[in-house]
């Protein structure tokens, strides 16, 4: 059964609420453990700096919801246009556009030896690996609109990178 659109948006904002708690005892936390001297400096700034990328993501969430999740709609449109044509982009870009468009479509870059390794980022990723139709016809069972999909990419688009 469906909850309410009212219902389910107040109880994920207090979720993201919930979770700024969370993040900011975290945060806490770990300050108490440098101060202590259990954990270096160097290794504090890494940790650090992890958890408040997740505490940037999840406010921009909960400000999302409080304006009514227009900006998770408009993360999706430019998610799936950009999508549609990425070889064009890049081929029309200039030197920063095209930097700035395989920073946005492509993550876990590795280079070893005249081998470059490439992972889609997450977005992208679920469009590529989603279930492709092989027939024409209406299969049982299969959804045959991008309705998964975008249900999908929409649960993640607030803690995924800014799509240029």
């Amino acid at each position: 059964m469906k909850r309410p659109a009212a219902v389910t948006s107040v109880s994920d904002e207090q979720s993201a609420r919930l979770e700024t708690e969370q993040i900011k005892n975290r945060l806490s936390k770990l300050a108490d453990l440098l101060l202590e001297g259990t954990i270096e400096r160097t290794l504090y700034k890494v940790k650090e700096e992890s958890i408040l990328k997740e505490k940037a993501a999840v406010e921009e969430r909960l400000r999302d919801l409080e304006n009514g999740g227009t900006a998770s709609i408009e993360r999706l449109q430019r998610t799936v246009e950009l999508a549609e044509r990425p070889s064009m982009l890049y081929k029309t870009a200039d030197v920063a556009g095209k930097r700035e468009l395989l920073k946005t479509l492509l993550s876990n870059l590795t280079v070893s030896s005249k081998n470059v390794a490439i992972t889609l980022s997450e977005p992208f990723r679920i469009i590529a690996e989603r279930k492709k139709d092989t027939e024409c016809r209406v299969a049982k069972g299969t959804c045959r609109t991008w309705n998964h999909i975008t249900q999908e990419l929409l649960r993640k688009s607030l803690t995924l990178r800014p799509i240029v």
